[in-house]
């Protein structure tokens, strides 16, 4: 299990039989990706709390099935026994959905954010804008920093993209999906076909206003951590 170490970015024990998974985006460093404010609320509810950073585990080469198969290890290691309650951003939210499938006994609910999982046909990243963007970036490398981040995104699709359909449900609780209205990177109307095809009552998506795909303007990430927070309080409360 040595090589797994690698994929775990912060990991903490408490004797509370509940646990936070929180797992990365891919192309943004994790740091830059404000983890650190879930742990902050993991460590205020006294929960245990494990960071998976999907770039190292992409730095392997590793596809996807393959990611989900070490972080089914680790979180079999280091959280036995525990109800489970996953975070996941972009690329991470997929990698927590199908987590979620595979421990769906132990799971309580998952919060996404701009989840990369592709329910559009054709693909989400075949559309025209999505391909004119594409264009321009490979014409002008010296853009702006955020369609540096998009081609970034596209290379990683490409890498990844036999695997971002989505696999069948197993998990039947809880889902809050979060997207903003401003993402450039996965569109919102990916995560309304979503919420229509997964068509259950505990499944709910909120669009928020004016933010964009790293929510930028909710620094401390208040929004993914409330709702955190009370399906912690709610699981004790049941």
């Amino acid at each position: 299990m040595d090589y797994l170490e690698n994929f775990v970015y912060k990991f903490i024990h408490s004797n509370s039989n509940q646990a936070v998974v929180f797992v990365s985006g891919m192309g943004l460093d994790i740091r830059e990706q404000r983890e650190v404010f879930i742990r902050n609320m993991a460590l205020k509810q006294h929960v245990s709390y494990l960071a998976l950073d999907c770039n190292q585990m992409a730095s392997t080469g590793e596809h996807l099935p393959s990611l989900v198969n070490h972080c089914q290890k680790i979180i079999q290691e280091k959280l036995p026994e525990k109800n489970l309650f996953f975070m996941g951003f972009c690329f991470g939210a997929n990698v927590a959905l199908r987590l979620a499938n595979q421990f769906c006994d132990e799971t309580r609910n998952v919060v996404l954010s701009s989840p990369l999982v592709d329910y559009s046909n054709p693909s989400i990243f075949e559309t025209k804008e999505f391909n004119r963007k594409n264009k321009i970036l490979t014409a002008h490398p010296q853009l702006a920093e955020e369609f540096q981040k998009l081609l970034l995104l596209k290379q990683l699709i490409d890498f990844y993209m036999p695997d971002l359909k989505p696999e069948p449900q197993q998990y039947s609780g809880p889902i809050q999906i979060i997207h903003p209205q401003k993402d450039r990177f996965v569109p919102v109307g990916n995560s309304e076909q979503m919420a229509r095809c997964l068509n259950r009552e505990n499944v709910e998506l909120s669009v928020i206003p004016n933010e964009t795909h790293t929510l930028k303007n909710d620094f401390q990430l208040r929004i993914p951590t409330t709702l955190l927070i009370k399906a912690l309080e709610k699981c004790r409360a049941d």
